[in-house]
């Protein structure tokens, strides 16, 4: 659940025990429509910065929205370079 992987607080009143419970650094989703909800509540509730890449292809697939700020779009297409 997404409270686990990134509230150190519920994972433990839970009792999951992992290294990385409440520690996420990336979240992964089920697919495209459930991404882009996360990313639109992570920029405009809390100010966040994102990068949107789709893995599984031959190569990685920027996803990027037409409003999204020029610097989403740059930190994506240097995400998947990393990921290439």
């Amino acid at each position: 659940a997404l409270d686990n992987a990134i509230s150190a607080e519920s994972a433990a009143i839970k009792e999951i025990k992992s290294p990385v419970a409440g520690h996420a650094d990336i979240l992964i989703l089920p697919d495209i429509e459930a991404g882009n909800v996360l990313a639109k509540a992570i920029t405009y509730f809390a100010r966040g910065r994102m990068a949107g890449v789709v893995v599984g292809a031959r190569c990685p697939l920027i996803v990027a929205s037409r409003s999204d700020p020029h610097d989403t779009k740059l930190v994506s297409m240097a995400l998947g370079v990393l990921l290439a």
